[in-house]
């Protein structure tokens, strides 16, 4: 379990060391003076109405992002022929008949030098009679000492940490994706926002007992139950949970496909989920095209389900734009972790977020 931050949250009990005493005590103080301003009636904001209990993430449970697997790798590298320039005065005019003679587009995510040493280009495609292919004048080829092989990255960094590594190796150029690093470090949420997903997961853990792969469908602006639904495969071979799922949000907005059944079950069920999460702080947060496109079938919504959903159901979520997907439970035709990436092919038209609660 991560430790949690200083400035905002409170430790378990037990979790703390003698350097956090001071503050714990100082921070107890304080949550006691919110509680007491509340029962006396003193209007209090959302920050402060947000209790010590659930600034602290809940034990033994993770919210960890699905990501690309391809930014949990190294970097990969490939043999450039590189060449030393013997005046460092000369580099700039090296330098520019090199930009205009051997451009480098498949090292364009690579600076060209690095102190006095140049890429002239790839190892595969000038081969060994790299000084007659060039066509480059016989001052900057007098100009050019140390012609040699050398390893360089193949392709752009992702993140940070493939940027430093690739850099080891031969500069490059980068633009970090803030978002992208905070949830490549699960650090996307704030504790409240944690606690409020694992709660959501806890009550499909619940109707598990009774029902075969809960779902629920969360409106992230206010944290309110969409819809709740489950397998309906003995009755329909398409009626998977995230199936159901979309056709119950399309028949809240006058649409759907298939009829309601047990609709009085499903509405006392919907009634119960929404009691449970009614006092927890909602996620919010960005909402993305909820508010200007939404809602349409499931735009902006998290759908929370026990299972990994397959490719069918991962295909259909992108179709009714879905904002975000957490499941608990790998699956062994799961297209979000297990046989395949789904929501992280860049040519579809829609792309959601996939955690895993576990």
């Amino acid at each position: 379990m991560m430790r949690p931050e200083r400035s905002r949250d409170i430790p378990a009990r037990g979790q703390f060391d003698d350097s956090d005493e001071e503050f714990f005590l100082a921070d107890h103080a304080r949550a006691r003076e919110r509680e007491m301003a509340t029962e006396d009636g003193m209007k209090c904001d959302e920050r402060v109405s947000v209790s010590p209990e659930m600034k602290r993430r809940k034990p033994n449970w993770r919210v960890s992002s699905v990501l690309d697997r391809r930014l949990s790798e190294e970097p990969h590298f490939v043999p450039a022929i590189v060449a030393t320039v013997k005046d460092k005065k000369s580099l700039a005019g090296v330098m520019q008949e090199l930009a205009k003679m051997l451009p480098l587009p498949e090292f364009a995510h690579l600076k060209r030098i690095r102190g006095c040493d140049v890429i002239l280009g790839s190892a595969e495609a000038l081969g060994e009679r790299y000084l007659e292919q060039m066509g480059l004048s016989g001052s900057v080829v007098e100009r050019l000492g140390q012609i040699r092989r050398e390893s360089v990255p193949r392709d752009t960094p992702t993140l940070r940490w493939q940027f430093e590594m690739a850099s080891k190796w031969w500069p490059c150029k980068f633009h970090p994706d803030k978002q992208l690093e905070l949830l490549h470090s699960n650090q996307i949420f704030s504790n409240h926002q944690v606690n409020f997903h694992i709660s959501v997961m806890e009550i499909c853990l619940r109707l598990s007992d009774k029902r075969t792969n809960p779902a629920v469908v969360v409106d992230p602006r206010d944290g309110a139950i969409v819809t709740v639904a489950w397998s309906r495969v003995e009755k329909h071979p398409l009626g998977h949970t995230p199936m159901v799922a979309i056709d119950s949000v399309a028949r809240s907005q006058n649409g759907g496909v298939w009829p309601a059944e047990d609709a009085a079950e499903s509405t006392e069920i919907l009634h119960s989920v929404r009691q449970q999460l009614k006092s927890l702080a909602c996620d919010g947060g960005d909402c993305g095209n909820l508010s200007k496109f939404g809602p349409y079938l499931c735009t902006g919504f998290d759908l929370y389900v026990l299972q990994e959903p397959c490719l069918m159901c991962a295909m259909a979520l992108i179709h009714s734009r879905v904002r975000r997907v957490f499941f608990h439970r790998q699956s062994p035709s799961g297209a979000l972790m297990s046989t395949a990436q789904l929501h992280t092919i860049k040519e579809l038209n829609h792309h959601y977020q996939v955690f895993r609660i576990d």
